[in-house]
């Protein structure tokens, strides 16, 4: 039949579930630039029943795709809703709301103050040169915290704030690893794979600027601005100077910095600058405020956080697998259809 004539005959919808049923997997051409030419769409032959039967498929498929349409809309909106869970759980847990409960059953022993002489004292007995901050008063603005929390600056809950090597490497095929942004925003965790090398001889000399070491974080601070990572492995690498990193005097807080970095009472501090790539100054990382819990609170947020956040990955999981079930629903049904099952047989 010329396809000239087929509107008189078919149901353009119709063939249009019919070509998405039957695929065009055998008529494609060419390695470099695959393409469909019209002498071998002519030639694709599909059984076509009386019209009135095309219509009642194309009925039934119209409903039984509208459904799946919907229930794809639904599911396609809850990574949406996960990311705004997620930060709305991270907003409460460093607002101390998250473990409002569990400090009414633990008596204060020391204030926000008090804490504070705590932890400038750990910071002063281990500081390095480059880590020198300065005085500082919280905005009035800023979320109040409860009574036994403190604010503090990166600067002084960190030995050094620093960047990566700020020239362009000599890349090796192999060699100790050389991270930029993108092998902390391609994933989970800080990623590796797919990474360039430097000598071992530029490592040791970049190094003594920037050394990365297990308990560190990460933070992107070009382009993709607060991104955060703390450092799981005993891998050495270097880093570029996109990106930041924090060596907390405390190693224990590793967790929980991870954590506060990344909620939104910090990520609304760090404000990129300049025109076009955005960057954000150590000087002004330094300066930023954690919300700063008592010490077994501080666990006792990390447990909690975590927590929920597997939760959240499950219900990703869950949403994952939904749908491509979906997606196999939806050529059951094209099969069911073209192999004149969709309609249930009188009795």
């Amino acid at each position: 039949m010329a396809l000239d004539s087929l509107s008189e005959h078919v149901d353009l919808m119709f063939l249009f579930y019919t070509l998405l049923h039957r695929g065009f997997d055998d008529v494609i051409s060419g390695t470099a630039q695959p393409q469909i030419t019209k002498e071998a769409l002519e030639k694709v032959k599909i059984l076509i029943p009386p019209l009135a039967q095309q219509h009642r498929i194309v009925a039934k498929l119209d409903t039984l795709f509208g459904r799946s349409k919907s229930t794809r809309e639904e599911l396609e909106r809850i990574p949406r809703l996960v990311e705004r869970y997620r930060s709305a759980i991270l907003a409460a847990a460093f607002a101390g709301r998250l473990t409002a409960d569990w400090r009414q059953n633990r008596p204060n022993t020391a204030d926000g103050k008090q804490l504070l002489t705590q932890l400038l004292a750990s910071r002063e007995r281990k500081r390095e040169k480059r880590g020198a901050w300065e005085a500082f008063d919280p905005p009035e603005d800023f979320e109040d915290l409860p009574d036994s929390w403190a604010w503090c600056p990166v600067a002084a809950l960190a030995s050094t704030v620093s960047d990566g090597v700020h020239k362009k490497p000599d890349y090796v095929e192999d060699g100790v690893p050389f991270l930029t942004v993108r092998n902390l925003t391609a994933g989970p965790g800080i990623i590796f794979d797919g990474c360039r090398f430097v000598t071992k001889s530029d490592h040791e000399e970049f190094i003594k600027r920037t050394n990365p070491e297990r308990g560190d974080l990460l933070i992107t601070k070009d382009g993709t601005l607060g991104v955060v990572r703390a450092v799981r492995t005993d891998v050495p690498f270097s880093i570029f100077v996109s990106l930041a990193l924090v060596k907390p005097i405390d190693r224990s807080m590793t967790d929980y910095l991870e954590l506060a970095f990344s909620s939104p009472q910090v990520q609304e501090q760090m404000v990129g600058v300049g025109c076009g790539l955005q960057h954000i100054h150590l000087k002004d990382l330094r300066r930023d405020l954690i919300p700063i819990a008592p010490a077994e609170e501080r666990g006792e947020i990390v447990k909690r956080v975590h927590s929920a956040f597997a939760y959240i990955d499950r219900l990703e999981s869950e949403t994952i697998r939904a749908t491509r079930l979906l997606d196999r629903l939806d050529q059951a049904t094209l099969a069911k259809a073209f192999r004149g099952e969709l309609f249930e047989k009188a009795s």
